[in-house]
């Protein structure tokens, strides 16, 4: 993994990028009156610090957790990437770059792992974070009695010891090339020692200031938050649909000013209005049709061949999808 120095401005700015990233955006109109009625808004100029951004997504429950350790649904992301951070990230193009860590390297047979951290980085509380959190929080999310969602990716750890005030070494019991971009994951969260998710700390751009499972998130600025850019939001509004229908209403109607994951078949219909404006990304999704391969007729390789040239799968992207789509190369998905 490379030692450049990487600064999540984007992330620090839109506060709730994490929802971007899992399929599509739609971002309604600019509440400025200056903004002529019937068109989006432009972007001109550096960001401007201030204001709220109001974000809707369908889904949740009471099953909703503060703690980014075991996210689950979308606003368990979008909480879980506003408030806290990992030892390693992915850029745009899906490589393991710097975060919470100036460097995450091995020994050369991959046994070992030494990360190295930014000693520049406070927890929203203004306490400095250690490599003691480091280790906390990776014990945390392996700990048998209560193993978090991270910890299969964890599986060849023995142990993780902090070897100075802001050096740890993770020690495997079996070689793992790929240590850093299991870091990476969302979920592999570096809290306090003394964490309480009744009272959730990290070191993300946004802090918890109000939260309603199933209804309702609001974060605010983190004011000792770490990267050089941001945050430029005073505060994220999450606010929990129990459908689309509703949830695009509220666009509409201009009570939210982000609805993330629209419906594919919808996506032409609402860029067609020229207030809207539809973001998409390439994510690492992929919809596998999947066969026992040990029981009949599956175990048979030539109906498994069969059922591939069977399906125009093309023409399933333009249906199902409604374009928005690629045909898998039938082993990886493309950010692999």
């Amino acid at each position: 993994m490379s030692d450049q120095q990487w600064a999540p401005s984007r992330r620090a700015f839109l506060g709730a990028a994490a929802i971007g990233g899992l399929g599509m955006l739609l971002a309604g109109c600019s509440g400025d009156s200056s903004v002529a009625a019937g068109t989006a808004s432009e972007l001109r100029g550096p960001p401007v610090k201030g204001g709220t951004l109001r974000v809707g997504f369908v889904g949740g429950g009471a099953a909703d957790t503060l703690d980014g350790a075991i996210a689950t649904n979308l606003g368990d992301l979008a909480r879980a990437i506003n408030m806290y951070d990992t030892l390693t990230t992915h850029d745009d193009d899906y490589h393991v770059q710097p975060m919470l860590a100036t460097s995450v390297t091995p020994n050369a047979d991959a046994s070992v792992w030494t990360a190295e951290l930014r000693t520049d980085v406070k927890f929203c509380d203004g306490r400095p974070m250690t490599a003691r959190d480091v280790v906390a929080s990776i014990e945390r999310i392996i700990d048998p009695t209560d193993p978090k969602n991270g910890a299969a990716g964890l599986a060849t750890l023995a142990e993780v010891v902090a070897t100075g005030e802001h050096t740890v070494e993770f020690r495997l019991r079996s070689p793992d090339s790929s240590l850093d971009d299991v870091l990476a994951k969302y979920d592999m969260t570096i809290v306090p020692t003394d964490f309480d998710v009744a009272n959730p700390i990290g070191t993300g751009p946004f802090m918890l200031d109000r939260f309603i499972p199933a209804q309702l998130t609001v974060l605010k600025a983190n004011p000792y938050y770490w990267g050089e850019e941001g945050p430029y939001l005073d505060s994220v509004e999450l606010l929990n649909f129990n459908d689309t229908d509703a949830l695009i209403n509220a666009l509409l109607s201009t009570q939210i000013d982000v609805a993330a994951q629209i419906p594919a078949a919808l996506s032409e219909v609402i860029a067609s209005d020229t207030r809207m404006r539809v973001l998409e990304c390439q994510t690492g999704v992929w919809l596998p049709f999947t066969m026992r391969c040990d029981v009949a007729p599956f175990d048979d390789e030539r109906v498994r061949q069969a059922f591939r040239l069977a399906v125009d799968r093309d023409q399933m992207i333009n249906q199902v999808l409604s374009g928005h789509g690629r045909v898998a190369n039938d082993m990886y998905a493309p950010l692999d």
